[in-house]
């Protein structure tokens, strides 16, 4: 698998399949592929907007946060989101 960070997003080819992973919102992450080439750049059914994120690559794993979330991209293919858990002042999460 080959990837790239680049506009503070993470593009990869692996075998039958081209993708992105980006953010589309605070604490929204966008995972697009195509099995035939380069992903669109289309909105689809997402309002245009910008999010601030912050993309970046560690040894074999390629990184993205925006807001509260993370997903990492590892060289093996496989992709790993989390959001941290928040608790609320009334102690409910």
């Amino acid at each position: 698998m080959r990837y790239e960070v680049k506009d503070n997003a993470i593009y990869f080819i692996r075998e039958g399949e081209w993708g992105r992973i980006s953010a589309c919102g605070r604490n929204s992450i966008r995972f697009q592929a195509s099995p035939s080439g380069p992903v669109k750049e289309q909105n689809w059914t997402l309002m245009p907007g910008e999010a601030a994120a912050r993309a970046w690559l560690e040894e074999d794993t390629a990184i993205l946060e925006t807001g509260d979330m993370r997903v990492k991209q590892y060289g093996n293919g496989r992709a790993v989101k989390w959001e941290p858990f928040f608790s609320t002042s009334d102690g409910c999460a």
